[in-house]
């Protein structure tokens, strides 16, 4: 008999370290039951008592917590008294345990059990009882299947009988069970909150979740903590899928405050992340092959001063800008009338008066018709006298002589805007 009983808890231990391996899901709430059939080794105290049998038997158990189950069991055992003549004997016997699991995560989950039981022996003979007793007891439960296990159970009980003062019981039981309900064991988004009680069931992997699995944004970036590499991004600013602030243009300042999100790689930028034009003349910095150009000249595409008329003078200060290729001009870049330096040969006057003569009309005809040609020049009409007479009355002459000039140029259709007269006398 003792050989027997050690037999059954070697099994149990080799059992338990062979097949330990897979995780299994026991969730609060669920309920497992099944059948189950076992040896009992009764006390042996005389030939009156029953002998030792097999019984057959009903386990339930309710999970209170992932450890802990409350197990009401039923038994039934048929056999007989040891004497002669024997006598058939049967025990009814139900029990209320709490059961203690070590592992329930795993596939292969150790358990203590123990807790109060009552037997009834009734048989054809007078013997009859009704006990009560404690039993405690060790057992390992396997999972075969989604939902069902294997349990293997070794346990003692000591009863208080009418038979005997004391009596010491083993027994060994396997059983197959069934679980069902409980807590939802899925979480479909691995944040550690079960679909159950998730409210925010589509988390991505690796957020950071509140107990109602609902991720957080510290920063508000649209990226959420846990996964958000950035986690202290300034709000409006653009990120990338790691929460980091994006540069387009990698141009050191970040697409938010980006007002010119394309600038070439490699161009210097100022705070807004556009260009620089160190000298206002909209070329940047980066292309501008003259980027000293004073302010307010006009410049080429390369930032450079233009001569869109090639006449030598640059546009910034060319008052002419339009004059024909190959035109002389003078350094306002306006074309220079005459060939003498300005000085209109033939342009004469009635001794002592301001009136032109003949001759002088046709030549001042032909410079009209050349400043017609160029509508921004300017002119300055100078008079001038020869030494006869007195200075006073030579400057007046020469101013009388200039203006006679300028009011011929205007009656042939020069803006009076554009001409001055001034009379030098004898100079």
């Amino acid at each position: 008999m003792n050989s027997s009983k050690g037999n059954i808890f070697v099994g149990i231990g080799l059992l338990f370290f062979t097949l330990m391996a897979r995780a299994q899901q026991i969730q609060p709430g669920a309920i497992e039951v099944g059948p189950m059939v076992g040896y009992s080794f009764l006390g042996d105290y005389g030939s009156e008592l029953p002998d030792s049998g097999l019984f057959y038997g009903l386990r339930t158990g309710i999970f209170m917590t992932e450890n802990v189950s409350f197990e009401p069991t039923y038994q039934y055992l048929k056999t007989q008294t040891s004497g002669v003549p024997s006598a058939d004997v049967v025990m009814h016997s139900v029990r209320f345990n709490l059961t203690y699991n070590f592992l329930p995560q795993l596939r292969i989950n150790p358990l203590f059990t123990g807790g109060l039981g009552w037997n009834r022996y009734k048989s054809d003979t007078p013997i009859k009882s009704n006990d009560l007793g404690i039993n405690i007891g060790l057992g390992v439960r396997a999972k075969l299947v989604q939902n069902i296990n294997m349990r293997i159970d070794g346990r003692y009980e000591f009863v208080e009988t009418d038979f005997s003062e004391r009596e010491h019981n083993y027994e060994g039981a396997l059983s197959i069970n069934y679980i069902f309900g409980g807590e939802s064991p899925v979480d479909s988004d691995g944040d550690g909150i079960k679909d159950k009680k998730d409210s925010c069931s589509g988390t991505p992997q690796g957020a950071t979740v509140d107990a109602k699995g609902c991720p957080s944004d510290e920063d508000s970036d649209g990226v959420y903590d846990g996964i958000d590499q950035c986690a202290k991004t300034f709000s409006g600013f653009k990120v990338d899928t790691k929460g980091c602030t994006l540069d387009t243009d990698q141009d050191t300042v970040p697409d938010g405050p980006d007002e010119c999100p394309d600038t070439p790689k490699g161009a210097p930028v100022d705070s807004k992340g556009c260009s620089r034009d160190t000298d206002g003349d909209n070329v940047p910095d980066f292309v501008d092959k003259c980027p000293s150009t004073p302010e307010g000249t006009r410049v080429d595409s390369t930032g450079c001063p233009q001569d869109a008329d090639q006449d030598g003078i640059l546009d910034h200060v060319d008052m002419c800008p339009n004059t024909k290729k190959g035109t002389k001009v003078d350094p306002q870049g306006c074309p220079l009338l005459m060939k003498s330096k300005g000085v209109l040969k033939g342009v004469n006057f009635y001794s002592g008066k301001s009136k032109l003569t003949v001759d002088s009309l046709r030549i001042l005809d032909s410079v009209a018709k050349e400043l017609n040609e160029f509508p921004n020049v300017r002119v300055e009409v100078q008079g001038h006298t020869d030494s006869v007479g007195s200075d006073e009355i030579n400057l007046k002459i020469s101013q009388q002589r200039a203006d006679a000039v300028l009011q011929y140029l205007i009656s042939k259709g020069i803006d009076p805007s554009r001409l001055i007269s001034k009379g030098y006398g004898e100079t």
